[in-house]
Parts: C-alpha cells; sequence; structure tokens
C-alpha cells in the first residue's frame, strides 16, 4: 500500500519504478494499491499502464478505506 496523499507529482522515471516494483510483488503473490492519489500523478501513471493487466495496480480514494478492504482481503 502506498500512501500517495503527499505526491503531486510524478515523473515516468518514478512510473517505470513502479511498474517494476508492481511485477515484483506480484510474483510473490503480493497486491499493490495506491491511496488517495492526485488526478496529476493518476493521469501519468495510467499512460505508463499500471492500472492494466492481469496485476493491475488497485487506487483507493481514502487510505482508512483500502487498509480496511485490503486487510479484509488477507483474511480470507
Amino acid at each position: 500500500m502506498l500512501d500517495a496523499s503527499a505526491v503531486a507529482q510524478i515523473d515516468m522515471t518514478a512510473a517505470a519504478m513502479l511498474l517494476q516494483w508492481r511485477t515484483d510483488l506480484a510474483a510473490m503473490g503480493l497486491t499493490f494499491a495506491i491511496a488517495e492519489l492526485h488526478k496529476e500523478p493518476r493521469e501519468i501513471l495510467e499512460r505508463a499502464g499500471l492500472f492494466e493487466g492481469a496485476a493491475a495496480t488497485t487506487v483507493f480514494e481514502d487510505l482508512e478505506d483500502a487498509v480496511r478492504i485490503l486487510g479484509e482481503r488477507s483474511s480470507r
């Protein structure tokens, strides 16, 4: 879980790093999620493909909701 509430901007280098991180986590059977992602960084990450494919990153509008939902998923 990445709390992106303080991330106002992101570049393609960071997007590529997040894509690699997502791939590495998926290989371990883990899911990458982002909470409170602002519009501009979200658009960059959409163009980079972070929200596509089988290991697509989940975005939550609220950090507390993300923690609750992910916690429920992991307890199944």
